[in-house]
């Protein structure tokens, strides 16, 4: 196999081929790093002294049906300036992984229609490697939303489990991500009030029952029409921008579907990076 194949179809790039196996089913290339590679994993140098060789198996990306393993003959050198003994840098894994960063970009594409189940049956791998790899990228990518363009938000909570558990979530309206998930818990009230087509007419209504509620003398409803009328200008603004919260609640039947399909989660971060995430899923009817 040429360097540029290995490079193409494996992200190998700097090592050379120096033969193929077939064992037990599994197609095992067998390369060495070229004499530009072996330097200082640290500082670079590459003033080293070579103290001996270590093989090391990656998993990368099957072909066809056929598991395939990169073995890597990795130098182990002593550098002058540090004067410490280290392996080589692998370039195409990161480090304490024994898979390609190829083979986890192909796990990772597999996870966009397949459980994290079902990915790691297919390759044959334990559902915590597939989840250290889709929680690796969800990390990079959604650990910290951007608050910058943020006009218009929606707030609500979803019960996520048995014993009263939710989440408190808040989505950027304007385009469907979710900015912020909290842990813990509001109240319906005024039905009527969203029914209404004209600010003036709300307001009435809200002046009305409000007045009526305090009149009652009644401790929780007193509170509700304070609370309210505190809040009188926010409500009212739903007649100017006429916001609702129908994504809101689009997002929520999606968290309802992805804890099926996941049969829960026990890793809450990585359930909240998931969460953070769902305005890029798309879901279809399929018959």
């Amino acid at each position: 196999m040429s360097t540029s194949l290995l490079y193409h179809a494996f992200a190998v790039r700097g090592y050379q081929q120096t033969r193929v196996e077939f064992v037990e089913g599994i197609v095992k290339f067998h390369v060495q790093a070229s004499e530009k590679l072996i330097c200082c994993s640290e500082c670079g140098s590459q003033d080293v002294l070579r103290r001996g060789f270590k093989d090391r198996e990656f998993r990368a990306s099957p072909i066809g049906s056929k598991p395939t393993v990169i073995v890597a003959k990795l130098p182990r050198v002593q550098c002058r300036q540090c004067q410490v003994v280290r392996q080589i840098k692998v370039g195409f894994a990161d480090p304490r992984r024994s898979y390609t960063k190829g083979w986890a970009k192909y796990a990772l594409e597999l996870t966009r229609s397949m459980t994290i189940k079902d990915v790691a049956d297919t390759l044959g791998v334990t559902w915590d490697v597939i989840k250290e790899i889709k929680k690796a990228y969800l990390l990079k990518h959604f650990a910290k939303p951007s608050l910058k363009e943020v006009h218009h938000i929606a707030i609500d909570e979803i019960c996520i489990g048995k014993g009263h558990r939710y989440k408190t979530l808040v989505m950027d309206l304007d385009t469907g991500a979710i900015i912020f998930v909290g842990s813990g818990k509001s109240a319906e009230s005024l039905v009527p009030f969203w029914n209404h087509s004209f600010k003036s007419t709300a307001k009435a209504f809200l002046k009305s029952w409000c007045k009526r509620a305090i009149s009652t003398g009644l401790k929780p409803l007193v509170t509700i029409a304070n609370t309210l009328l505190s809040l009188k200008d926010g409500l009212l603004n739903y007649f100017k921008h006429r916001i609702s919260s129908g994504p809101m609640e689009g997002t929520n039947n999606k968290i309802k579907t992805v804890q099926r399909q996941s049969y829960g989660f026990r890793d809450q971060e990585y359930f909240n990076l998931v969460i953070y995430s769902l305005h890029e899923k798309k879901y279809a009817l399929v018959g």
